[in-house]
């Protein structure tokens, strides 16, 4: 008797504490972010003739090397994946020199991670991006150049602050 009457006594107590606002420990434990914060790098390395998935790195508030994939914009990492979101506020576009048939382009904006799995759930980040493109055109004849891509090299970084 006495033991359903603590049972019961219990229950009356959590549900108070929950509708007031109060969050048991248990569930706080569920709701915390990762264990890590402070500023973190990602860099994006992509080549014309690399791997199917460009190459992806992170370092500062945590370390990570994995793959990226372009259709889901997500970094796939041993321990987690993170999908980001950017938005793109600027694009230059240099060249291409007609004696080399060489061009870049640079694009620059914000980017924020909109979803982590593993043990970067939780993760919240943002903070600004520049990707520049190096690539190279066909040559046609002295000073002129194609339309066929035949070299290119492109490389994102990302810098925000993570929470």
């Amino acid at each position: 008797m006495r033991r359903r009457m603590r049972s019961a006594a219990m229950a009356a107590i959590l549900a108070a504490a929950m509708g007031s606002g109060l969050v048991p420990l248990a569930a706080m434990a569920a709701v915390r972010g990762p264990d890590f914060s402070g500023r973190e790098v990602f860099k994006i390395v992509s080549r014309l003739s690399g791997p199917r998935h460009p190459a992806a790195y992170a370092w500062g508030a945590f370390s990570a090397k994995g793959s990226y994939m372009r259709k889901t914009a997500t970094l796939v990492f041993p321990k987690g994946k993170i999908t980001v979101h950017r938005n793109v506020q600027h694009t230059a576009f240099y060249g291409p020199d007609l004696a080399t048939c060489r061009f870049k382009i640079v694009q620059t904006g914000s980017f924020a991670v909109t979803r982590a799995t593993g043990k970067y759930h939780g993760l919240r980040d943002s903070g600004s991006f520049r990707t520049t493109l190096h690539g190279g055109l066909n040559q046609t004849g002295r000073d002129r150049c194609g339309s066929k891509i035949v070299a290119r090299r492109t490389v994102t970084y990302e810098i925000g602050t993570a929470r």
